[in-house]
């Protein structure tokens, strides 16, 4: 409708300027001669009439307006359109679905993640809890088995049996002791231990004798008057290192009691000061 309009413009247009350069109707000689002259100024002229660039302008105009019009969509375009939008709207639906699968994907992930540490870490606590097994049941175990005390030569003398009672070796033994007569156990005692003077390898199921002496005089004479009452402390310290590289050490304390048939002096354990690692 509106191109109609147009272009009864242009062609009322085009007609007004044709006839501003027509000749009007009738004959006259002057008005014919001046019109030859006319036509030949024109031929001489190289510039091209006006009626001609009036002509490609209205065609250019009419071509811009012609382009500017939307033109009515085809039934195939409508179609084509319409499958354009569902697409992009399945492709928006499609991306959501993505990221909640993505995000699905990632907690998946972090959880199997977390699984493996979890089952890592309880691997790692059973072989821990298997090697300590493993040291505890074959480990060297140092400890006094065994001990007698008497009087020789006016001194008081103890004598301990030192064993090892674990599977594997104990290496560098060493340790020292003092035996002390008191009403009870003096902890300032353990500042004068004396050292056994030894640094062995104690096998399994090896055996070393620990001496501990005293003078009498030093023990108050209570070699002569134990059976009238107090006691004789005999303490001590074993360091050594199992054969898995560990440190291991041992406090002992022992009693000596009222001689027996033999004249030899008991010895027993005491309540405390027995401790190991």
């Amino acid at each position: 409708m509106f191109r109609g309009y147009w272009l009864t413009a242009i062609a009322l247009g085009l007609t007004l300027a044709t006839s501003a350069y027509a000749d009007p109707v009738g004959y006259d000689p002057a008005r014919q001669t001046n019109a030859h002259k006319k036509q030949a100024e024109q031929k001489h002229n190289s510039k091209p009439a006006p009626i001609v660039t009036i002509q490609n302008n209205v065609e250019r105009i009419a071509r811009a307006l012609e382009t500017s019009i939307p033109k009515p969509q085809t039934a195939k375009e409508k179609q084509d359109a319409a499958d354009d939008l569902r697409a992009q709207k399945d492709m928006a639906k499609w991306a959501n679905w993505m990221f909640w699968i993505g995000l699905a994907e990632v907690l998946a992930t972090g959880l199997g993640i977390f699984l493996i540490y979890r089952t890592l870490k309880a691997t790692w606590a059973a072989v821990n809890v298997a090697k300590d097994t493993a040291q505890r049941q074959l480990r060297a175990y140092v400890g006094i088995t065994s001990g007698g005390a008497g009087i020789e030569q006016g001194k008081f003398k103890a004598t301990l049996t030192l064993s090892n009672r674990g599977q594997t070796p104990a290496f560098n033994v060493h340790g020292a002791g003092i035996a002390r007569f008191g009403a009870a156990y003096d902890a300032a005692w353990e500042d004068e231990f004396k050292s056994f003077g030894i640094s062995t390898y104690l096998p399994p199921s090896g055996e070393i004798q620990l001496v501990v002496t005293e003078k009498i005089d030093v023990l108050n004479e209570a070699a002569a008057s134990i059976d009238g009452g107090g006691t004789i402390f005999i303490s001590g310290r074993m360091d050594y290192r199992d054969a898995f590289g560990v440190d291991r050490w041992i406090t002992f304390r022992f009693t000596v009691a009222a001689r027996d048939a033999g004249g030899r002096y008991r010895v027993g354990d005491c309540e405390d000061g027995n401790d190991a690692n």
